[in-house]
């Protein structure tokens, strides 16, 4: 198991919010350009959030976590 310190998540944080993340995920000048129910952002957090459920348990979870 992996420990991370205040810092240590702070940079993730702040990575993960960052528009240089973003325009490296970027497969055209045009994505992740509109506001939808799942941006960037979110999608990067489900992602690194994943526990190996299913798809549709592990969307529920992210959400019911992030109200």
């Amino acid at each position: 198991m992996v420990k991370f310190n205040k810092e240590g998540i702070e940079l993730i944080r702040n990575k993960i919010n960052s528009e240089e993340l973003k325009n490296i995920g970027r497969l055209t000048p045009n994505s992740f350009t509109r506001e939808i129910k799942m941006e960037f952002q979110k999608l990067m957090k489900y992602i690194l959030n994943k526990k190996g459920l299913s798809t549709n348990m592990e969307i529920n979870n992210f959400y019911n976590d992030n109200k």
